[in-house]
């Protein structure tokens, strides 16, 4: 399906790790105000144990920002994990069998990895409450056969920070 830009009027979303990163620690503009929706309750953020996981292993957003980033973003995690609006989710075992499926056509066109396979539930969570799934630009080879990005619409937050974005 389409890439989409955050807006204002979503209500609900699942994240992938890499959005998840960037949310966890505010990290650009669009991950600021999503992680302020999530605090406060106006935005519903459902986070995968598998998103979470392979957040928490990140050793940065991926992007060539300049920012220096924690060593350990779990404090990050577990304070977006708490918030009022965090909705912390694990599959159900027919969605893991499908996502075994899903990850085995990840796998066998060279792209395997916690990331891919933590994206790949984030995506399935998504079609399967009919929400859109929140992701970055470097998440995109977690799509690329095409099969993931059929199954839920899914919004590129910025990941790399303006000039004017705050630490």
């Amino acid at each position: 399906m389409a890439w989409n830009r955050v807006g204002h009027d979503i209500m609900r979303a699942v994240t992938d790790p890499y959005a998840l990163y960037c949310i966890a620690l505010g990290h650009a503009h669009d991950a600021a105000q999503l992680r302020e929706r999530t605090v406060d309750g106006r935005l519903t953020l459902v986070i995968t144990t598998l998103a979470m996981v392979s957040a928490s292993g990140l050793a940065g957003c991926g992007e060539r920002c300049g920012r220096a980033h924690p060593a350990d973003i779990t404090p990050s995690l577990r304070e977006l994990a708490d918030a009022d609006g965090a909705e912390l989710r694990s599959l159900t075992p027919p969605q893991a069998a499908a996502l075994g499926a899903l990850y085995r056509t990840q796998t066998a066109a060279g792209y395997l990895g916690d990331t891919v396979l933590a994206a790949c539930g984030a995506a399935l969570v998504a079609h399967a409450e009919n929400i859109p799934l929140l992701t970055t630009p470097r998440a995109r080879y977690c799509y690329v056969t095409g099969r993931p990005a059929s199954l839920a619409t899914r919004i590129e937050i910025d990941s790399v920070p303006d000039a004017g974005d705050h630490p």
